[in-house]
């Protein structure tokens, strides 16, 4: 009976000091991705400031329109009104802009 007990014991002990140190890691974890959240999204508002251009250059050709429409309805399956075209100048803010164009095109099956 007294190794029973002892056995007992050596597994409510164990297996506190395994949930214990499970939920430690899932807070260290939790709190890891919300510094990054915080982080990213930070650094996102800091250099996706909109640039400000001469209405020479804001003045959009229909061709352009036409083309960014027709990409975005073969892309989401429905028609879709331009509103709006933002210009981004900042070369250091290309990189994000590539990662989610390949984010976006690879998360879509292109019908062929």
């Amino acid at each position: 009976m007294e190794k029973l007990i002892e056995a007992l014991l050596i597994l409510f002990v164990g297996m506190t000091s395994v949930f214990l140190s499970l939920l430690f890691f899932y807070i260290v974890i939790f709190m890891i991705r919300e510094v990054d959240e915080k982080l990213n999204n930070f650094l996102v508002q800091k250099k996706l400031v909109p640039t400000k251009l001469d209405t020479e250059k804001a003045q959009i050709k229909p061709e352009i329109v036409a083309a960014i429409s027709a990409a975005a309805y073969q892309t989401f399956h429905q028609p879709v009104k331009i509103k709006k075209i933002h210009f981004l100048d900042d070369s250091s803010s290309r990189e994000w802009a590539v990662s989610g164009r390949i984010n976006i095109m690879g998360s879509h099956n292109i019908k062929k």
